[in-house]
């Protein structure tokens, strides 16, 4: 298999759907960063047949672990990349957020920063299955040749709150039981899967948009109260006040032979505990 944007001293063991694998087909690896955590992530492009896909490489490795290849060589690494369907809008709408001046920008435009490749904006186009779903997050103009686009937010939780829709609907046909309301549990699941691929600031719209937040902050603000039961529960008198006023209490209910004997004068009289004490030797 072909891979450009990879030296060819290294050598990396994938596993990669079929289409992948075809002579003819050119794949690229390119480094961008993940829409969410915003670090060097690795991404393949396989263009095949005037196709195009973009995939995502995880990368799992295990501590002292090595690849036996070929029956003849070792590769120290022991890292396996597994490739999953990414949507190039995630990755196309997390560099329209980071364009802060506001301006129309052409596509290649916006990941000249990002990543050494050339035209990596028009590849990452190519991969959409028509150039109307960048009308799902973005406002264009230009001609068919040199288009520009800009971030637009309404557009954009639209479109978030009808992929999380269809991503709930899925999970209520299979049967997962979500928490006590299937329909809500659903939703909040679905909502964190597609936070899994968003920036948190617009993750956080999102769940405001969905009403999901304000109903996390009912039910916080509903389990910080204590119940009924708890609250009769509770101590409602300070104890400590009835056992200073049990002493006072003991002392006033004492005998009277008791109170004679606090009179009596006991200077030079020795104390029962004096008679148990170990006498000192005497030194000679």
């Amino acid at each position: 298999m072909k891979l450009n944007g990879v030296n060819s001293s290294d050598t990396w063991i994938f596993v990669l759907p079929k289409s992948c694998m075809n002579g003819d087909g050119d794949n690229i690896v390119m480094s961008l960063p993940h829409p969410r955590t915003d670090k060097n992530t690795k991404f393949l492009i396989n263009v095949c047949d005037e196709t195009c896909k973009l995939f995502e490489l995880n990368r799992h490795q295990n501590e002292c672990s090595s690849w036996i290849f070929n029956e003849q060589s070792v590769l120290a690494d022991g890292s396996l990349f597994i490739s999953t369907p990414f949507d190039p809008l995630y990755l196309i709408l997390n560099e329209l957020l980071n364009e802060e001046t506001g301006k129309f920008v052409l596509i290649n435009q916006l990941f000249s920063g990002s990543c050494e490749l050339p035209d990596v904006g028009l590849k990452l186009l190519n991969c959409l299955p028509s150039l109307e779903q960048m009308e799902n997050i973005a406002e264009s103009t230009g001609t068919a040749e040199f288009t520009a686009y800009r971030f637009n937010e309404a557009k954009t939780l639209r479109w978030l709150k009808a992929k999380v829709e269809r991503l709930a609907d899925v999970v209520s046909k299979r049967g997962v039981m979500l928490g006590v309301d299937p329909a809500e549990g659903a939703t909040a699941f679905a909502f964190g899967l597609i936070s899994d691929y968003l920036p948190s600031k617009l993750s956080t719209k999102l769940g405001r948009y969905l009403g999901i937040e304000d109903k996390i902050k009912k039910r916080k603000s509903c389990g910080s109260q204590p119940s009924a039961k708890k609250a009769k529960e509770e101590p409602v008198e300070d104890y400590s006040k009835q056992l200073k006023t049990s002493n006072i209490v003991n002392k006033k209910s004492r005998p009277r032979s008791h109170k004679c004997l606090d009179k009596v004068d006991k200077r030079g009289m020795k104390t029962m505990s004096s008679f148990f004490t170990v006498k000192s030797k005497l030194k000679d």
